[in-house]
């Protein structure tokens, strides 16, 4: 019974130690909706712009920053 309780309470404090960097949902959907709409702007303002080029790079471009970032917090 001892050995349940301990894996217990260490799988607790596992779990409280992700928990803290939890969002609030309101501050996440803002966030996220926010995000969006200047996504949506910015991508056809470029595309006036640039042209069609801009569709090619955009995307190119996002998944190295992405990485970098993936790569930065692991």
């Amino acid at each position: 019974m001892a050995k349940a309780a301990n894996w217990l309470s260490a799988n607790t404090e596992m779990f409280r130690a992700y928990s803290s960097h939890a969002v609030h949902a309101r501050a996440l959907f803002f966030r996220e909706n926010n995000g969006f709409i200047v996504g949506i702007v910015a991508v056809t303002l470029l595309f006036m712009l640039g042209g069609r080029i801009v569709l090619w790079i955009l995307p190119a471009g996002l998944a190295l920053v992405v990485a970098q970032v993936v790569k930065s917090e692991v």
